[in-house]
């Protein structure tokens, strides 16, 4: 009887806690840049950048 008892709360703080964590989880929107332009193509970059603004 122990054991079910042990069991039942292992299961109910585990599925608390995943409860409360799902909210933490969330995506972001914001943009993520990775890496960097160098060379001849960064000033192609640094140009179509300007006539964007």
């Amino acid at each position: 009887m122990q054991h079910k008892n042990l069991l039942k709360a292992v299961i109910a703080t585990a599925a608390s806690v995943a409860f409360v964590t799902s909210f933490a989880a969330h995506a972001d929107d914001k943009v993520i840049k990775v890496g960097t332009i160098s060379g001849p193509d960064a000033d192609l970059a640094g140009r179509a950048k300007d006539r964007e603004a």
